[in-house]
């Protein structure tokens, strides 16, 4: 308080002097005018220098300001006062005084000195990122060009952006003993030398995609499989490379430019920053989803390889995807189809001989358990392992992996393929008509010949194959996307039999895996047993009612509301046994709104048992009120029943359980939600309330959050995780 006091005070005088304008009378005392002059210019000097340097050179300021100070003020005073200031000129403290002012003068143009070497490292700074921004459009431009194919005027737009990041470089090095002393602790300087850096990995990586695409576009896509120009393990082998070298080069480009901070950029340069960093994190994005994919499809196709390929029906929902009324036999050499025969499941089920036992709901429909309703587990290993059995069971040579997908898969890749003719049937396959006209076809003009229906798949395949063949390489990108969002969306689910490539799948959760967890969990499971094709119209939603108490324990309360938008006419009522999976211990306390069936093991004598079935089913208990069966299924309790919904009605059940683990003090709490293999998606409106315990952290988006609750409402289009770490208050 004292400082800002005194400087108040001697900031003043300054002003004072200023305005005064004061000139001395040359006719007075040569002495007097003598000692003025060097006086106003010592104050003048000073002046500057106290503004600039008060903060470290204070209290040596405060000397000579307070010297100033004494003569300023008495400068209108008498002859002999003067002479007496004159004896203070004479004093030995003088010499101490005039050598802290050369210091402070010596420093205050080192300061300057700084300040010109900090105006010529931003120069040079503004400089290198007008070349690396050069450089970066280059970039995106070579990649348009990529796209477009044209490989020789891509190259060059790289070799051009190399030459701005070149020129950037030696900019930023030229004069570099007299930026680097100072400069170096400089954020601007140092986000030039990211930026540079950023570049150069850049200009690397897109001779990396030149080499990439070069490569690629020797593969194609046709009905007779992928095929290639040279050697596919040859090929593989260099895209793999290719691709791993790529990624590194991008994902340190990343790294660097997310580093930079934007408003260091210049600002004429800044919207051009903002889009080369957006660009180059979708750059990432995309190519790494390549990597991905490329990686699982060379897992998949390399070598010889016999793949069981099965049609699920999602119109007709079963827990392993749908109801499997197709079923295809792939041979192939290194992704090169040798055979391939697509047919309907039923001329394969009716090799069988042997009578299974089926799980006891699907006597709804079939007092039998063949392939096509083999998909009964939470798993899809399991429900591919079971496929399997039946497949060799019927005659068949064991596959060496199995892939299902559900029609959604087929629709996505039409809205890039545009319509596919189909003279033969009359009809002209779009993605918004190939689910319902596959149906017309096989429920209204083939509906008593089981094959036919069955054979407009088999011969539209092959000439969706033939249509991706056409595709230029912008194309191509759509398609790895329409992969990709049907594997997150668990519309394809794949299973090996050689265990490090199911390990990758299971990695990148696109094995239809039922994931473990220590802490809550849920998965909804319908299987459409009712004979009719009406899931594609059922509406699902579910509320969650969290609890937990003040002693740790967590109650569950669940709705699950159906919705049949069907009109109320024969054959749309949609008959569904639902499976409630939770964690493993979970006590049933209350449940509402079933349609209990009553169906009893079979009887008759001459049954097999399928030991999965047998075990599955010695494990579970229905509950003597409702019928609800509960049982214990992949380290999970499952509660189950059925729903029955005529076309337009609406109902919801309703299951109240509690937890196997309670709270600690401070402790996690959160919910695996798994979506159903093949479902639409579901609304889930989830709610947790905690009156005793406050909420440290959480990971929803834009929930709401009250002093004893939390809600969030999201659509189960995926697997989630989600949950909060939770203390006593």
């Amino acid at each position: 308080m004292k400082f800002k006091k005194e400087f108040k005070i001697y900031y003043h005088n300054l002003l004072f002097l200023k305005a005064s304008n004061y000139k001395p009378n040359r006719n007075k005392n040569k002495i007097f005018s003598l000692i003025f002059y060097p006086r106003l210019v010592i104050h003048a000097v000073f002046k500057w220098l106290y503004v600039f340097c008060f903060i470290t050179g204070n209290l040596i300021i405060n000397i000579c300001v307070g010297f100033i100070k004494i003569i300023t003020n008495d400068i209108l005073k008498t002859r002999d006062s003067l002479k007496q200031r004159l004896k203070i000129l004479l004093s030995p403290q003088l010499p101490k005084s005039v050598a802290l002012f050369l210091v402070i003068s010596i420093f205050a143009l080192v300061g300057f000195k700084s300040l010109d070497i900090i105006a010529t490292a931003i120069e040079i700074k503004n400089k290198v990122t007008e070349s690396a921004l050069l450089g970066g459009r280059q970039l995106l431009e070579g990649g348009q060009l990529l796209k477009q194919q044209d490989f020789d005027l891509a190259q060059n737009k790289f070799i051009l952006a190399y030459k701005s990041f070149a020129e950037g470089q030696n900019r930023l090095n030229y004069n570099s003993k007299l930026v680097s002393d100072i400069s170096e602790i400089l954020p601007q300087k140092r986000d030039a030398a990211r930026l540079l850096d950023a570049a150069s990995q850049l200009s690397q990586a897109g001779n990396e995609m030149v080499e990439f695409y070069k490569n690629f576009s020797g593969i194609e896509i046709s009905s007779g499989g992928i095929t290639t120009r040279k050697q596919s393990k040859e090929l593989y082998a260099v895209i793999s490379l290719s691709l791993n070298k790529l990624n590194k080069r991008l994902s340190s480009a990343s790294d660097l430019i997310g580093e930079v901070n934007e408003n260091n950029v210049p600002e004429s340069y800044r919207q051009n920053f903002l889009e080369l960093k957006s660009s180059l994190l979708a750059l990432q994005k995309s190519f790494s989803s390549l990597k991905e994919v490329t990686g699982i499809i060379q897992k998949l196709t390399e070598g010889k390889k016999h793949t069981l390929v099965l049609f699920l029906n999602n119109n007709e929902l079963r827990a392993g995807g749908g109801f499997i009324g197709t079923y295809g036999e792939i041979r192939s050499n290194y992704g090169a189809i040798e055979k391939m025969e697509l047919s309907s499941i039923y001329d394969l089920d009716g090799q069988l001989t042997a009578k299974i036992a089926p799980p006891i709901p699907i006597l709804n429909v079939n007092d039998r358990w063949y392939l096509r309703d083999s998909n009964w587990f939470l798993d899809f290993a399991q429900n591919a392992k079971k496929a399997i059995a039946f497949y060799e069971k019927e005659g068949k040579e064991t596959p060496d992996q199995v892939i299902a997908f559900t029609p959604n898969l087929i629709v996505d890749l039409l809205k890039i393929t545009g319509p596919v003719d189909m003279p033969d049937y009359g009809v002209s396959l779009t993605a918004e008509n190939f689910v319902e006209n596959a149906q017309v076809i096989s429920s209204v003009l083939y509906p008593d010949q089981e094959n036919k229906p069955k054979q407009i798949l088999a011969d539209f395949i092959p000439l969706l194959l033939q249509k991706l063949n056409t595709f230029d390489s912008n194309a191509w990108s759509l398609v790895f996307e329409a992969l990709q969002k049907n594997l997150s969306e668990k519309q394809i689910s794949i299973y090996s039999r050689d265990q490090d490539t199911q390990e990758i799948l299971q990695t990148f959760n696109w094995a239809g895996e039922a994931l473990q967890t220590d802490r809550d969990y849920l998965a909804i499971i319908a299987s459409n047993l009712g004979g009719t094709k009406s899931d594609s119209f059922i509406e699902q939603s579910a509320a969650l009612k969290t609890t937990i108490s003040d002693e740790g324990k967590i109650i569950n309360e669940l709705a699950i509301t159906r919705k049949n938008l069907l009109p109320d006419l024969a054959n749309t009522e949609n008959a569904s046994f639902l499976r409630i999976y939770v964690p493993e211990g979970s006590r049933l306390m209350e449940n509402t709104g079933f349609d209990y069936i009553n169906l009893d093991h079979l009887k008759n004598t001459g049954y097999k048992s399928d030991p999965d079935i047998y075990a599955l089913e010695k494990s579970s208990h229905k509950d003597v009120v409702t019928g609800t069966t509960i049982g214990i299924e992949n380290e999970k309790t499952y509660f189950g029943n059925w729903l029955k919904l005529k076309g337009g009605e609406k109902k919801t059940v309703k299951i109240t359980y509690e937890l196997p683990f309670e709270l600690t003090n401070i402790d996690r709490y959160s919910v695996l939600f798994q979506k159903q293999l093949g479902s639409g998606n579901t609304a889930i409106d989830w709610e947790i309330t905690f009156s005793g315990r406050k909420l440290d952290w959480h990971n929803f988006e834009n929930p709401e959050i009250n002093t004893n609750s939390l809600n969030a409402d999201f659509t189960l289009n995926r697997d989630y995780l989600l949950g909060g770490v939770f203390s006593l208050r």
